[in-house]
């Protein structure tokens, strides 16, 4: 009997050690994550907490933390998640900016009443050295009095042929618009404060239009294996001079034939401080540009200098009045007159938000700042912007993108007026004082026609409504056409100035026929006029058209983007051309193509809305199959990006509903790097999809993280194309109980 005792006093005294230690350890890597969360190394610090929350998922200490990382690195719904997880907890109550970051978290996603609720419980005499109270109370008040204003913008993310997983920015068009150039990079939050780091490589690309008008596979313009930052900033004087940066200063490339020369230093406003962005006006002779060398803090501010008659740049000179408290970066001074850039401060409604101001000469001073607003800008950083008549392009790191900061354009316009006249496609003869229907893709419009023929229609544009720039024939001008139809039917093209006229809605003039319509077309069309029809009277009115000749229905399903031009002529006569061509592929879907398929691996993006039925992952898991879930992840970091919650959601409620499997999330990577680093950041970004799946429901024991590293590639890691990329992945695959006798942290 005492022999009994004494093994059980043993076995308690061994699980209670063990449970000790365990908690040691756990509190010994919070503790480091900590440190680089002070030093203000917000992937290193996730890193430690991620590590924490695998090995305890409830341990509020390692949420708080892991929250504010998420934070800091603009992931909005975890940070909000985590932090009020541990909402009036001791753990909180330890952190005194608890608080402003529980009111940041409510403020990016868009929770602005719950986030000005929350500000408002602190003192305003509070002062942290890690957040500006002052800063976030104004981005949350500018936020809830301007965000999601009714507007009649279009803003258009430009898609997977450009943006993709990494970041891409800063666009810097030739004159046809045919040819962009801008700026990728791998990651955005390793930098330095004045000088980018050497390691983490800034590159320029270059796209052009393909002969269909759209955008062909970027190409570098830059060389990749040379290390330092390259970054575009302007194409000017004709497409014969180039404005780049180069590693923290500004330089000028000249085109000579079909080269270009090696970019020439600015050496007048080259400092130890970053000239991070600039803009030549006045034919090569004024530079706007944004830097931090005289800033005491490393913000950066706006200057102005000009070349004086010896060649020499002047003395730079600030831009009062634009210049804040805070950063001020890329100017871009427009043919309207305005000066545009990008501001932390002044009416920002978070982050960097796209200004613009005019110069008074009367006054010899610059207007005060106008925000763009809402679909512009939004609580995520928003910077670039170009403006080209009515088109203009930004970057914005603002989720729904492709996982980092995504190249935009935008239209200061959700509608084009179509006039033209109706004429029957056999006799010729005009029809007159009818109502005939229009198809523009897969909408169905019903017009009505006056005793000359002539109707009138307001057409939607909308986020997915493709269009291109085309040069006019014989003529300086530019046109932007929007494409209409698929391969089911004839394609539409409908043109408005590029340049402004000054009205509210472009026009764009289309003589055409009317269209058959199905039966169930017709029923449908039918149905729509009972619940949808609108009367665009008081438009057509501001715009000095006859009300009588319109009747518009709303623009309910989205244009197809791959849609192929056979002829660029956009004279009336020439207005209606047909296509049957293949499709390309939508540009918000991922669609991957024969040639990235892996040995092995079945092709599986979670991008994608399906039932368990039709989810190829979650069949895979079935028959025990690995498969690829194409998730991207910042350099070295291990944070999942939200535009990959959706999927993961779906594999979480699977594995819940059957609960008789294990399953291995295995991270693997390329050669690049030690082996060590490697394998440990593999095991990071398994054990961080491991986590999210814990988190959504899945018990722990049921989900195996193991890192791989590099120790199986399914392809060469000689070059970086259909190699390295293929062997960067995370593969999920079920794993039959009797194999696994125990769950390895």
């Amino acid at each position: 009997m005492l022999r009994f005792f004494a093994l059980v006093a043993i076995a308690l005294l061994l699980f209670f050690g063990r449970n000790t230690l365990h908690a040691q350890d756990i509190n010994k890597i919070i503790k480091k994550g900590i440190k680089e969360l002070d030093n203000k190394q917000d992937i290193k610090a996730y890193n430690y907490f991620l590590d924490a929350l695998y090995l305890e998922p409830e341990n509020k200490t390692a949420k708080l933390y892991a929250g504010i990382c998420h934070l800091h690195l603009q992931s909005p719904k975890k940070a909000l998640e985590y932090l009020l997880s541990v909402k009036d907890s001791e753990e909180s109550k330890q952190v005194p900016e608890y608080t402003i970051f529980l009111a940041m978290a409510y403020h990016l996603n868009e929770d602005f009443s719950n986030a000005e609720k929350t500000i408002n419980e602190i003192q305003d005499s509070v002062f942290s050295e890690k957040v500006n109270l002052s800063l976030t109370k104004n981005y949350i008040t500018n936020a809830k009095t301007t965000f999601g204003k009714e507007s009649k913008l279009t803003v258009q993310n430009m898609g997977e042929s450009i943006n993709t997983s990494q970041h891409e920015y800063g666009i810097a068009a030739f004159a046809d618009h045919h040819t962009l150039l801008y700026t990728s990079r791998p990651d955005l939050w390793d930098q330095d404060t004045l000088k980018n780091k050497t390691y983490k490589y800034e590159n320029i690309f270059l796209v052009e239009l393909d002969s269909n008008y759209y955008w062909d596979k970027p190409n570098y313009f830059t060389n990749p294996d040379l290390h330092g930052n390259d970054a575009i900033i302007q194409v000017f004087n004709n497409d014969q001079n180039l404005l780049i940066y180069q590693n923290g200063d500004l330089y000028i490339a000249d085109r000579v034939d079909d080269y270009w020369e090696k970019g020439k230093l600015i050496r007048e406003i080259a400092t130890p401080g970053n000239e991070s962005h600039g803009f030549m006006a006045d034919n090569g002779s004024t530079l706007y540009f944004a830097s931090n060398f005289d800033s005491h803090d490393g913000t950066l501010d706006l200057y102005v200098t000009k070349l004086d008659e010896e060649g020499e740049w002047s003395e730079p000179q600030p831009l009062l009045g634009l210049n804040s408290p805070y950063d001020e970066d890329s100017p871009f001074l427009a043919d309207d007159g305005y000066l545009y850039f990008s501001s932390k401060g002044h009416s920002s409604i978070g982050n960097f938000d796209i200004f613009r101001s005019r110069y008074i000469d009367s006054l010899q001073q610059w207007e005060e700042p106008e925000n763009l607003g809402y679909p512009v800008n939004s609580v995520f950083d928003d910077i670039y912007y170009t403006k080209y008549g009515r088109l203009s392009y930004f970057s914005s790191l603002r989720p729904g993108g492709n996982g980092g900061m995504d190249l935009y354009r935008v239209l200061p316009f959700d509608a084009i007026l179509i006039e033209g006249t109706l004429t029957d496609e056999e006799s010729g003869e005009l029809i007159t004082n009818s109502k005939k229907t229009l198809k523009f893709d897969k909408e169905v419009f019903e017009v009505s026609t006056d005793d000359e023929g002539k109707y009138v229609l307001e057409m939607p544009i909308t986020s997915d409504t493709y269009f291109h720039i085309e040069n006019v024939a014989n003529s300086s001008e530019q046109n932007i056409v929007f494409h209409f139809g698929d391969t089911t039917q004839p394609q539409k093209f409908l043109a408005v100035p590029l340049i402004s006229d000054g009205k509210n809605i472009p026009i764009a003039k289309f003589d055409t026929h009317p269209d058959n319509l199905s039966v169930q077309e017709q029923k449908e069309l039918q149905n729509k006029a009972k619940t949808d029809s609108i009367s665009t009277e008081e438009n057509i009115q501001q715009d000095s058209v006859s009300e009588e000749n319109v009747v518009t229905e709303e623009l309910i399903t989205k244009s197809e983007e791959e849609n192929i031009i056979d002829d660029n002529n956009t004279d009336i006569a020439e207005n209606t051309v047909e296509s049957t061509e293949s499709l390309n592929g939508d540009e918000n879907v991922i669609v991957q193509s024969e040639e990235n398929i892996q040995p092995n691996v079945d092709n599986i993006s979670l991008n994608q809305e399906k039932s368990f039925e039709n989810n190829p992952t979650i069949a895979n898991l079935k028959n025990g199959k690995s498969s690829n879930l194409f998730l991207y992840f910042d350099s070295n970091a291990a944070m999942i990006n939200e535009v990959f919650y959706a999927g993961l959601d779906e594999i979480a409620d699977y594995l819940i509903q059957e609960k008789d499997f294990i399953i291995e999330i295995g991270g693997h990577t390329d050669n690049v790097g030690s082996e060590y680093y490697n394998k440990e950041l593999s095991e990071r970004r398994a054990k961080s999809i491991a986590l999210y799946l814990i988190e959504r429901g899945v018990d722990k024991s049921r989900i195996i993280a193991t890192g791989y590293g590099e120790s199986q590639p399914i392809a060469s890691n000689d070059d970086e194309k259909d190699g390295r990329e293929l062997n960067r992945r995370v593969e999920i695959k079920k794993v039959s109980s009797p194999q696994v006798s125990t769950v390895h942290e």
